[in-house]
């Protein structure tokens, strides 16, 4: 077991243990669930600003429970959105055993939404990516343990990008060609992928180039961000430690135009830094220019560390900590945090923007004892929520300007109209809310289906909002109520408005024209088809899920009426069917054609009638 002792350094920078282990309804009828217990809140300064946080922390192994003999640490969020709006993704360093070795790998977890006991899965069975060793890649400079990872999407849409430190003990090779290392001295290896799930390592070198005395320089604990307003166009930003000679040096930003390349010459020193192997984002609307936050770890009482967050206007000087939130709950080997995690939009760094100067977010953290052996190898992983208000306070009831919809139109009750399988409701100019929901029923039955809608956030529009799906009403047309309700910074909920009932109808059956597969016609006016049978076309048909031509003779009125189902043309949008007279008692003469469609509620809605067609031999 390879064991790295956690260091204090003058700089006052904790370095953590390098872990590369080679082990094996008015009143709203509704009632929400709150949480639990209330949510921890804290006021702090920070240049100039008052920082207002509420948080949450869910609990020590909410977010990864592998337990011992493996372990999760290293935890790096972000926010994708994909599927429900509001998807999170999270990359941790841990250990995976298997049939092709045992070490040090990235996993990664996913969740539907960041709230309170939604649960976290891995993405796979297996880890994002084999290590080289376990690829037949032995005896190169990544071929060894890979752990701290950073992932963000290319600026250049490309897909995704993968950080991680990667494990060069002495005597391995670098990633300078002929050239071994004297001491310790990884590197910063980059992985890509197309859909955020599978790796391709860029073997070629490591991403920080130039590095002076290679074969001592150790490189460590990158923190990744992506600055677009960056002055001189190098938006990517990397934060690392280095070591020479197994001596620690500090942390330096290093940034660049190419996320391929960090040049070593360009480093800048970063002070005030505290802990190392976190993550860092940024509130990109604060007023007077965007704040950098880090979030980090500091001790509360004595042998216990928490959760807290640190603030730079540069990125190159940081205050100090002080900004405290929840950490762990008691228990036995996971009373402290170390490691954390702060989710951001792709990995970019923007922390998502709430209006009013708020800003919510989730946070998560590596759960365990102690950062070093034996404790770590307990080490799990948990998540929680944030809301950071800058001179804005977290714990006030949340506020609405309006209530409205996508629709204009009105039924005769006043409720709006609408159309179709769905329709959209807004909380506009919202103030104050961690999330927002719009209970929504049909007046069918009561509130015997009565959803609760996760509000999205529309940050262009400043609005909250919510998609009605007839399909989650039981499928149901007629009158919707919709209320709306809101969560506040310290998770205390309110109403904040509802909206005007909406009455769902289906779709109304339209047709533009009928017509039959002859153009002849006869002295009475009717179609003239000489044969067997004809077809008739209902052309440009709109609002039917089917569409029917009952069909008779007038020979003996209506005794062999036929209900004939039209098929559908989708190259020429039609319906058609076919009349054949061996279905009509073989009988000659006038036929008469009327065409029904069937609505979205399964109702026959008349569109054509009296198509006549004289049928001769």
């Amino acid at each position: 077991m390879r064991n790295y002792h956690f260091k204090k350094f003058v700089s006052n920078i904790s370095l953590k243990s390098y872990l590369f282990a080679t082990i094996s309804v008015l009143a709203m009828l509704v009632i929400m669930t709150l949480p639990s217990h209330a949510m921890t809140t804290t006021t702090t300064q920070h240049f100039g600003k008052q920082i207002n946080l509420a948080s949450d922390f869910y609990g020590f192994e909410t977010l990864a429970n592998r337990p011992y003999p493996m372990y999760d640490y290293s935890v790096h969020l972000m926010k994708t959105g994909e599927d429900t709006g509001n998807r999170y993704r999270a990359f941790l360093g841990g250990r995976w055993q298997s049939s092709k070795g045992d070490g040090d790998h990235i996993m990664q977890y996913t969740a539907e939404n960041g709230k309170k006991g939604t649960p976290w899965s891995m993405w796979s069975s297996a880890p994002e990516f084999f290590l080289g060793k376990e690829e037949g890649d032995a005896n190169k400079w990544y071929s060894n343990n890979t752990m701290d990872p950073e992932v963000m999407a290319a600026a250049d849409g490309s897909g995704w990008l993968m950080y991680v430190q990667v494990e060069i003990d002495a005597g391995a090779p670098i990633d300078i060609s002929g050239l071994t290392a004297n001491v310790q001295s990884d590197r910063i290896m980059l992985l890509q992928s197309t859909d955020c799930k599978t790796w391709t390592k860029w073997k070629t070198r490591g991403v920080v180039t130039n590095i002076s005395n290679p074969q001592v320089t150790m490189l460590h604990h990158q923190e990744m961000v992506y600055v677009p307003w960056d002055v001189d166009g190098k938006s990517y930003w990397m934060y690392v430690c280095i070591n020479v000679n197994g001596v620690f040096t500090g942390t330096y930003r290093i940034r660049s135009n190419d996320y391929k390349t960090f040049d070593f010459n360009t480093k800048e020193l970063v002070s005030g830094i505290a802990e190392i192997g976190n993550q860092i984002g940024y509130l990109k609307e604060a007023p007077g220019g965007p704040l950098f936050v880090r979030i980090t770890f500091v001790t509360d009482t004595p042998g216990r560390t928490v959760p807290a967050l640190q603030f730079s206007t540069n990125g190159l000087v940081w205050d100090s900590p002080n900004s405290k939130m929840e950490g762990c709950a008691a228990n036995v080997n996971n009373n402290n945090c170390y490691f954390l995690g702060i989710a951001t939009k792709n990995g970019t760094g923007e922390i998502e923007y709430m209006g009013n100067n708020t800003w919510k977010t989730i946070y998560g953290a590596t759960t365990c004892n102690s950062p070093v052996d034996p404790q770590i190898w307990y080490a799990q992983a948990g998540v929680g929520s944030l809301v950071i208000g800058l001179d804005t306070p977290v714990n006030a009831p949340v506020t609405a300007q309006s209530i409205t919809t996508n629709l204009t139109a009105r039924a005769p009750d006043g409720s709006f109209l609408a159309y179709g399988n769905s329709f959209e409701v807004y909380a506009n100019g919202v103030v104050g809310a961690a999330s927002v929901s719009f209970p929504t029923w049909t007046v069918t039955n009561g509130q015997d289906e009565l959803k609760w809608i996760e509000g999205v956030f529309d940050a262009a529009n400043n609005r909250w909002k919510a998609v009605v799906n007839r399909s989650s009403h039981n499928n149901e047309f007629g009158l919707y109520s919709i209320h709306v309700y809101a969560i506040n910074g310290v998770g205390a909920q309110n109403g904040i408005g509802s909206c005007d009932n909406v009455t769902l109808k289906p779709f109304p059956v339209t047709v533009q024209s009928i017509t039959t597969s002859t153009t002849q016609h006869a002295a009475d006016g009717s179609y003239l088809v000489h044969g067997n049978s004809y077809t008739i076309y209902a052309n440009g048909v709109t609002g039917a899920s089917s569409v029917l031509f009952p069909t008779w003779t007038i020979v003996n009125g209506q005794d062999e009426l036929q209900w004939i189902t039209g098929v559908y043309d989708a190259a020429n949008n039609r319906w058609w069917a076919t009349v054949n007279r061996s279905s009509h008692n073989n009988e000659y003469g006038i036929y008469t054609t009327d065409v029904y469609g069937v609505d979205g509620a399964g109702q026959m809605i008349g569109i054509a009638s009296n198509i006549r067609v004289t049928l001769n031999p």
